[in-house]
């Protein structure tokens, strides 16, 4: 696991630290896209929201478990920032066009519908996102 200051400046040591284990594990590049993917989107939450009541950023810590039988990773996030369940967010329409789409909002959508699990959980006064990719 890795403990970083909650700022888009950290987000490739927690990719680094993923990376490095599917790498390892021989996990097809379009799935290691996939988690690298997820993993931005939340950690990008994490950095915009979870600390904006707060005038210094907090923390994120990102750790990972592998899995065999099938393959597996699983990753998890952890803030103390302000209470926000992903797994709830109500999913956007999709725009007919690039042209309508607008900027933000399908990031959830994107690591709902690419990984296997999502799942989160309120532990006292930690939000903890988890995400599981199998291959």
């Amino acid at each position: 696991s890795v403990t970083v200051p909650a700022t888009l400046e950290h987000l490739c040591d927690a990719t680094a630290l993923v990376a490095g284990e599917l790498e390892r594990r021989l996990c097809p590049v379009s799935i290691q896209n996939k988690v690298e993917v997820a993993l931005e989107e939340l950690f990008v939450n994490v950095c915009r929201y979870a600390y904006a009541d707060k005038d210094e950023p907090g923390s994120v810590t990102v750790s990972y478990a592998y899995g065999t039988d099938p393959s597996s990773i699983t990753v998890e996030l952890r803030d103390t920032g302000i209470p926000f369940n992903p797994v709830r967010l109500e999913d956007p329409t999709m725009p007919a066009s690039a042209q309508e789409a607008k900027i933000g909002g399908l990031g959830i959508l994107m690591v709902k519908r690419t990984m296997d699990d999502l799942v989160y959980v309120r532990d006292d006064d930690t939000n903890v996102t988890v995400f599981k990719k199998g291959w």
